[in-house]
């Protein structure tokens, strides 16, 4: 929340102690001058503000206008969707921002939700990628699943080494083992360059595979 006072709460007030964190405001000057029903508190951990309407939910415009009053700019609050038996509703009309006070708010990296001047320009560098920003988004999950694939290999190799040196270990298993280390190797280096340097599978190829029914 924003440090007190929270000269931006303060002239909505008309409840609560004067320049605290919580209280009861009533905000009418928001994108559709509606009047909106406010009540702020900070206990129990969280940060937490409740914003209704009379006779409809407050709309996305007019939630991101009472986020920016009570919360700080560099801020992450939440929304939830509440499963049907967890749901707990006392107004029709009502909609929440929670911020929890002792840990981060999860979530997700940037390249995950869209492209950005940064994730292009770090696409472009790292790949000499020239193409569509959801190309881009596309050949960096790409990227992404060819260094996960090589962390699994690396685990494999790691296991074969073990089984070298068990020797109550079948030839079966350290083979087994052994050709999975080649094959999430070989399909990480083709996920990461683009191409498979023993079979010439590219890219495109390994999508399409991918993307397959059932593959």
């Amino acid at each position: 929340m924003r440090n007190l006072p929270n000269l931006k709460a303060e002239r909505y007030r008309i409840g609560g102690e004067p320049n605290s964190d919580s209280g009861q405001f009533v905000v009418e000057d928001g994108p559709l001058k509606t009047a909106l029903m406010v009540q702020a508190s900070t206990s129990g951990g969280w940060d937490h503000v409740s914003v209704s309407c009379a006779n409809r939910c407050p709309i996305w415009e007019e939630m991101e206008h009472v986020r920016k009053i009570f919360f700080k700019d560099d801020e992450w609050c939440l929304q939830y969707g509440v499963p049907g038996q967890a749901n707990i509703s006392y107004h029709a009309y009502t909609l929440h921002w929670w911020r929890p006070q002792c840990e981060m708010v999860p979530r997700p990296p940037a390249w995950m939700v869209g492209p950005t001047p940064a994730v292009d320009e770090w696409a472009e560098e790292v790949m000499g990628m020239t193409r569509q920003p959801w190309e881009k988004v596309r050949a960096i999950n790409q990227l992404f699943d060819g260094a996960l694939d090589l962390f699994q290999a690396a685990q494999w190799v790691l296991l074969v080494a073990d089984l070298d040196k068990d020797p109550q270990a079948t030839t079966e298993s350290r083979q087994s083992a052994r050709t999975q280390a080649e094959l999430l190797t070989r399909r990480a280096v083709a996920l990461v360059t683009g191409q498979d340097p023993e079979t010439g599978v590219t890219l495109d190829d390994i999508t399409k595979q991918r993307e397959r029914p059932g593959s």
